[in-house]
This record gives C-alpha cells, sequence and structure tokens, in this order.
C-alpha cells in the first residue's frame, strides 16, 4: 500500500512523461496494475468532479431565475395554469361525450 504523497508523486511523473515504463523505471515503484488503477482512478474523480459541478452550476441558475421572476410574477402563472388545467378537464369531457354519442366510431388521433 502506498501513501498518498506517493501516489501523487508517480501521477505527476507518469502526467510529465506520458509512459507507464519510463514512471516506473524513474521511481522504482509501484507494479504497473497499480500505476494503471490511479491513472484510472484519477480520470474517475475528475469526471465525478465534472458532474457535480455541472449539477450546481445548474441548480445556481435555478435560483437565479427564481429570484429574477420573483413572486409577484408566479402569481399570475400559477392562476394561468389552473385555467388552463380546467378548460383541459372540459375539453376531456367533452370528448367523452362525443365518444358516447357516436358509439366509439370517432377516431380521438385524427
Amino acid at each position: 500500500m502506498y501513501s498518498q504523497d506517493k501516489i501523487d508523486v508517480a501521477l505527476k511523473v507518469y502526467h510529465e512523461c506520458g509512459s507507464v515504463t519510463t514512471t516506473i523505471r524513474v521511481l522504482g515503484y509501484p507494479t504497473r496494475r497499480a500505476l494503471y488503477t490511479w491513472i484510472a482512478n484519477e480520470e474517475e474523480d475528475k469526471s465525478s468532479k465534472a458532474r457535480r459541478r455541472k449539477a450546481e452550476e445548474r441548480r445556481a441558475a435555478a435560483g437565479r431565475q427564481k429570484q429574477e421572476l420573483g413572486a409577484r410574477d408566479i402569481v399570475p402563472l400559477q392562476m394561468q395554469i389552473r385555467e388552463l388545467k380546467g378548460e383541459l378537464e372540459e375539453l376531456r369531457q367533452i370528448i367523452h361525450r362525443l365518444k358516447k354519442e357516436l358509439g366509439g366510431a370517432w377516431d380521438y388521433a385524427s
């Protein structure tokens, strides 16, 4: 088992020379398998950090949008949504009645 310092040194040497073989020859450690594992773990950590950073950026953008809208702007939108939901329900009832009257001969998709 290697300390984090030794792992960091090995990764730094690897990134400078770009060769697993050269890294091991220069340092005298680690095994090829260990170095390849450290390299893979480093890449995983980078992609995890990138995903976390993107998620944080999306949350921050959503927060800014919410602040920009403000409560005054949201209330009218909520009222409009309620009205549209009511109209949608009325339309569904009309379609249901029409289907009954036509005995199922009417195709809803057309």
